[in-house]
């Protein structure tokens, strides 16, 4: 069995269950089109990952999943290190996306007329303990496609193949794959753009080899932070078409009471209303959309996706004074 994923237009964490189509947009621009340079282009680069190390305590289970061992782990002393990784950029006269092919993620999204990143990228990534099969997590920051089950599941730490794609209308883009290893499905992401599109498409196909019916859920985990201040800014704005915002049911939730309600007027859907982390959720959604808009600045990201196949996701937020 086959799910194909058609399209992405377009710090707070979204996480979502499998998508169809998925679009990321920008809504600002300071120059006019004239001043940029046109055209679709596709470009070899590297980017310079600063982490806490952490490789040394990960190994291969015998089925495959790369897994944590955090007594190894804490058996050093933490030490920061700078790795140089292969990357692709797609850009156009709206946008240039920085991808780590090898690790599956979109590193940085930044608006060609403006020069501003759009993403949230951790200066220093560390490694989280996660209720996963891995056991951990990487706070890289970006956006990620995850799958097959719990916090992340297996595919933030497998490594990736990938080609190199285009068609004859000038589409340019990226293909990575990977096996995902407690379940044997094929995981396929493409990103991709043409000169003519100022959104970042991504399409998504998973599929399964097997006989067996296999169920998973799969996430796109994107860390949003519009306005290039290489943070979320009080005043960025979480923009859904939903009739309230309605709180997880989680012990650390409890500091938005009286803060959540229509999405239109609650306070929490302005960042610096956030005390503390919280897991905040919108219903019912109404439209294949969210978007977030820094007030500060002017600029937006919207993000699109097919409400039939996605109908909610999860916001989170680590509060503003953490952030």
């Amino acid at each position: 069995m086959t799910i194909a994923v058609s399209t992405l237009k377009a710090m707070i964490l979204f996480r979502f269950k499998f998508s169809l189509v998925l679009l990321l947009g920008i809504t600002n621009g300071l120059l006019s089109a004239q001043e940029i340079e046109r055209g679709i282009r596709l470009r070899s680069s590297e980017v310079s990952l600063r982490y806490l190390e952490y490789e040394h305590a990960v190994s291969l289970d015998a089925s495959g999943v790369p897994k944590m061992d955090w007594k190894q782990y804490h058996s050093r002393p933490e030490k920061v290190i700078t790795r140089k990784v292969p990357s692709k950029i797609i850009e156009n006269e709206w946008f240039r996306a920085t991808i780590i092919p090898s690790m599956g993620r979109v590193h940085s999204f930044v608006h060609m007329p403006s020069g501003r990143e759009q993403l949230w990228i951790n200066p220093i990534a560390v490694p989280l303990g996660a209720n996963n099969d891995t056991g951990f997590w990487m706070t890289w920051g970006g956006i990620e496609h995850v799958m097959p089950r719990r916090e992340h599941g297996t595919s933030h730490a497998l490594s990736w193949e990938w080609e190199l794609v285009e068609n004859d209308g000038g589409t340019v883009g990226i293909r990575m794959s990977s096996v995902e290893p407690v379940t044997g499905l094929s995981h396929q992401i493409t990103y991709q753009a043409n000169e003519k599109q100022p959104f970042l498409e991504a399409r998504i196909r998973i599929t399964n080899p097997g006989k067996e019916s296999v169920r998973f859920s799969h996430w796109t985990t994107s860390t949003l932070a519009p306005g290039g201040q290489g943070d979320v800014t009080a005043k960025t704005e979480i923009i859904v078409p939903a009739e309230k915002f309605v709180p997880d049911d989680r012990d650390f939730n409890e500091w938005m009471t009286g803060m959540v309600g229509d999405v239109k007027t609650a306070p929490i859907r302005f960042v610096g209303a956030w005390k503390e982390i919280g897991d905040l959720m919108a219903s019912p959604l109404k439209r294949g959309y969210y978007a977030v808009f820094s007030h500060e600045t002017g600029d937006g990201l919207v993000r699109t996706f097919p409400l039939e196949v996605t109908p909610g996701f999860d916001i989170w937020g680590v509060g503003l004074s953490s952030q």
